[in-house]
């Protein structure tokens, strides 16, 4: 999974203002996405999903770059969603 860092969450939710400034906020995460993609490696963005988690509570700690339980609960429930399929044939629980 890509974990973006905390300064890319907070891009992304404001991400309207900061684009008429002229700057693609996005590209560094779309680039590697593109990069994986071309090489045929499977890779499950987590912005979408911390970005949406972030609107209900704080996906990561002021001072750090690292998740909190909520921002890991936002990813684990990402990855049981998208990945358990792919691991075992089954539907997503």
């Amino acid at each position: 999974a890509l974990s973006p860092d905390r300064y890319s969450a907070q891009v992304l939710r404001d991400l309207d203002g900061r684009l008429q400034q002229g700057v693609d906020w996005l590209r560094p995460q779309r680039l590697l996405t593109q990069a994986l993609a071309e090489r045929q490696i499977e890779a499950i963005d987590a912005l979408p999903a911390l970005v949406a988690e972030r609107r209900r509570s704080r996906v990561f700690y002021e001072t750090w770059n690292h998740l909190t339980a909520e921002g890991h609960r936002a990813v684990a429930a990402l990855l049981r969603k998208d990945l358990w399929p792919r691991l075992t044939g089954l539907p997503s629980r």
